[in-house]
């Protein structure tokens, strides 16, 4: 795997940024002031966010693929990159073999949610119901699928009903 350079970039704005606001559909009322150029602000191969990687792209075409035997070849191969045995797959048990594994290798990396929504559009339902582990208050899970509202998003927007 080669890393490539960082490079500041030394192209004008975007040519929309040039054309008056009224002539734009649907345009934001300012644009981002940033021009790439504040130190720090470029991205580099040190950076501690992942942009993309690989093994998420093997994971997204595994589960457009569906069960199959590239699947269980990839599911197996991760399996053993965790030091668990290979195993016979199949189906629903595959996919969701697949969803677990998926969850092991991108832990603490932010995809948990939106992997969660996805596969609620899917008609599979992971996320945590009943009360929490170990209360002894009663405080149960509630029913929310996306982060809450800033309230500055909810006072600065008149569509949002407010709580």
């Amino acid at each position: 795997m080669s890393i490539l350079p960082v490079v500041k970039s030394q192209v004008s704005p975007h040519p929309a940024l040039s054309v008056p606001q009224s002539a734009l559909p649907n345009a934001p009322s300012s644009y981002s002031t940033y021009t790439g150029t504040l130190p720090g602000g470029e991205f580099s191969a040190a950076g501690h966010i992942r942009i993309a990687s690989s093994l998420e792209a093997q994971y997204i075409i595994a589960e457009a693929q569906g069960p199959t035997a590239a699947t269980l070849a990839f599911v197996n191969a991760r399996r053993a990159v965790g030091g668990q045995a290979g195993g016979s797959f199949a189906g629903d048990a595959l996919m969701a073999e697949l969803r677990s594994q998926r969850s092991r290798d991108f832990y603490l990396d932010g995809h948990r949610l939106g992997d969660m929504r996805r596969y609620l559009a899917q008609g599979i339902d992971l996320f945590e119901k009943g009360a929490y582990p170990g209360t002894t208050s009663g405080e149960t899970f509630g029913d929310q699928t996306c982060w809450p509202l800033p309230l500055a998003e909810i006072n600065g927007n008149p569509n949002i009903p407010k709580p």
